[in-house]
């Protein structure tokens, strides 16, 4: 529903969003959860939180400064992006998930929820919360937030492997306390991982594997919790229900029967 950029794939009331020119479809949120429910499927909604060069443009305090003045950074494109630390993005981001659970969207998927790739260049130009080690702190604030204005939806996140490994995943190194009903883990292409090296990162949180081909069937195909004590889905069949020895009460829909938009 809100894509990479910035743009909203449906009609969303929120002024702002409609004065930055983000509305880029005239459906209704109803319209859309009814489509996909009646289709048989429980409508999950896609949230790229901070990779947004559209909103900073009505409101520059949501975007990246530079260190001691009103300039905004701006990366490669010479475009602006959403800053986990400006109270604005938050304000914006609570809005948006208020209006999405509020018609009827039970799941949302948190995407992007991570820092631009800064320059040594451009770290040394930034406020320096962008480059202190506690950054993370600031994304999981953020998802603590839209979590709040949604008490009863069950939230993801979307995580790269490779950097969840190579220790650069900020909102998982913070030491902040998050608690998503998983983390949806893009595998790379190519590459054999071992998945309990990742979950293992992941501090309890359990992880649901996005594989780029078909699933080889000696992997896991759809969850593994981060206990290893676990059972583990084998099969490469969709399955219906997975148990686990964790204590935390499962979603009542599987990731196969979950539409994703």
């Amino acid at each position: 529903l809100k894509t990479k950029g910035g743009n909203l794939y449906y009609a969303s009331a929120i002024e702002e969003a409609s004065v930055s020119g983000a509305v880029m479809a005239a459906m209704p949120l109803a319209d859309i959860h009814r489509m996909i429910t009646e289709a048989g499927y429980v409508p999950c909604a896609v949230i790229d939180t901070l990779d947004d060069s559209i909103y900073p443009q009505l409101c520059k305090e949501s975007a990246y400064n530079l260190a001691g003045s009103s300039e905004r950074w701006v990366n490669a494109d010479g475009k602006p992006q959403l800053s986990p630390f400006s109270p604005l993005t938050k304000a914006y981001l609570c809005e948006l998930t208020e209006e999405i659970s509020g018609a009827g969207f039970a799941h949302i998927l948190c995407e992007s929820l991570d820092f631009p790739e800064f320059s040594e260049t451009d770290l040394a130009m930034l406020d320096p919360r962008a480059s202190a080690q506690d950054r993370g702190t600031a994304l999981a604030h953020l998802l603590t937030a839209m979590q709040e204005t949604a008490p009863t939806t069950a939230f993801y996140l979307s995580v790269d492997a490779q950097k969840l490994l190579a220790g650069k995943a900020d909102i998982f190194k913070s030491g902040a306390a998050i608690m998503p009903e998983a983390a949806l883990i893009t595998l790379p292409e190519g590459e054999n991982v071992e998945l309990s090296a990742i979950s293992a990162k992941l501090h309890g949180i359990p992880a649901i594997f996005v594989y780029p081909d078909n699933p080889p069937e000696s992997q896991p195909y759809y969850l593994i919790y981060p206990d290893t004590s676990a059972p583990v889905v084998e099969s490469t069949e969709p399955a219906e229900e997975t148990e686990s020895t964790d204590t935390t009460e499962s979603t009542e829909a599987t990731a196969s029967e979950i539409a994703v938009g």
